[in-house]
This record gives structure tokens, C-alpha cells and sequence, in this order.
């Protein structure tokens, strides 16, 4: 008889600790991961874009999400040289690169998205509107300040994309608040997302 009452004891005392198991994951077991690798050019002013990026979902409508992109953009200088009498100025061009980093909080209402965050190295904030799944999406985003250019002319892009399977493609215009700086941008990319967390545990699925 207590031989049996010592192999119930451990029996329980082996469910209560899965079932404690079980409760400390769960909310890792729901967590959606999305991922996305995209890539943009700007026309007229010549520049490209290519960006790595990671949604972490604890709930449908809040998730936390951080990409790292390379920009490189077209810079025109002019110098002035002064040779005798004469004046000769000389317009050069280059493409520089930079490496920008992105870090926000989503917020779903409804059909509604916002975020706020780091965008691009700057504060700044922005809204959407997604349907079908969010294979369709319009966004306007703001990118404002920064710690080495507190008063520059804030970043303000429109656009949007359409997703085919995991191909989706994506166009619209930015720095449409800086004249000289306005562009229009094509690209295209590829999302995809791991919906359960529990493929990468499948221990716990087994309990």
C-alpha cells in the first residue's frame, strides 16, 4: 500500500511540474515570428535599399518589430576652382551607403495599425490600413528627429504593397516634405512567419 501511494505522489508530482511547464510557455508557444527580406530603388534622385527584418507577436494585435537596412543614395557636390582669371566649377557625384536601423511597437485596431518607434536611425511614428489577411497594405509613415539632426525636415513616405503567396511587391514616394529630396520607390521582396513557436520545442507539444 505504500509502495502504491509513492508511485501516486510521484505521478502527480510529475504532472504538476509539466503542467507548470506547460503554463510558463504558453504564451512563447503563441508567439507568431515574421520575418521579411525586401529590396527598393528611388528615381529620379538614384538610390537602392535593401533591408532584413523580424516581427515578434505575443498577441495578434501587439507585436514589437526590428530590421536593419543598407541605403545608399545619390549625393551631388559642386566645387569651385579658382585658376588666374578664371572660374571653373565641377559637379561630382557619388552613392554612398549607410546602415539604418529600425525598432517599433505595433498597435492593430481593427483594419488600423500604428506604430511608434526608431525608424531609420529617427523617432517617428506611423499608421496603416491592412486587409486580406495583410497581403494588402497602405501605410503612411513619419521620421523626424534624430540626436545629430535635431531640426532637419522630417521624413514623411506614403506607400504600399501587395502580397502573392510569400512574393509581395511595393511602391510609393518619400521625403515628400523636402522638394529636392522627393522620390518614388519600386522593390519588391519576400514574407513569410513561423504561426507556433512549439515547432521549435516539439517536446512540448508531445505533453
Amino acid at each position: 500500500m505504500a509502495g502504491c501511494l509513492a508511485v501516486a505522489r510521484a505521478d502527480q508530482a510529475t504532472r504538476d511540474t509539466i503542467a507548470g511547464i506547460q503554463e510558463l510557455t504558453a504564451p512563447a508557444a503563441r508567439t507568431d515570428l515574421r520575418f521579411e527580406i525586401s529590396g527598393a530603388a528611388t528615381a529620379p534622385r538614384f538610390g537602392g535599399r535593401a533591408a532584413v527584418g523580424l516581427e515578434i507577436a505575443p498577441r495578434p494585435d501587439f507585436w514589437y518589430g526590428i530590421s536593419v537596412a543598407t541605403v545608399t543614395q545619390a549625393v551631388e557636390s559642386t566645387t569651385t576652382v579658382t585658376v588666374g582669371d578664371g572660374v571653373t566649377t565641377r559637379t561630382t557625384s557619388s552613392t554612398p551607403s549607410s546602415l539604418a536601423l529600425s525598432a517599433r511597437v505595433f498597435k492593430r485596431i481593427g483594419l488600423a495599425v500604428f506604430s511608434a518607434g526608431l525608424i531609420d536611425n529617427r523617432g517617428g511614428a506611423g499608421a496603416e490600413l491592412r486587409g486580406f489577411d495583410d497581403r494588402m497594405r497602405l501605410e503612411l509613415v513619419v521620421s523626424e528627429w534624430s540626436p545629430d539632426q535635431p531640426v532637419a525636415v522630417p521624413n514623411l513616405r506614403i506607400g504600399g504593397s501587395v502580397q502573392w503567396r510569400w512574393i509581395f511587391f511595393q511602391a510609393g514616394a518619400q521625403d515628400l516634405l523636402d522638394r529636392n529630396l522627393t522620390s518614388i520607390y519600386l522593390g519588391a521582396g519576400i514574407r513569410w512567419r513561423d504561426p507556433d513557436l512549439k515547432a521549435v520545442l516539439p517536446w512540448l507539444a508531445r505533453m
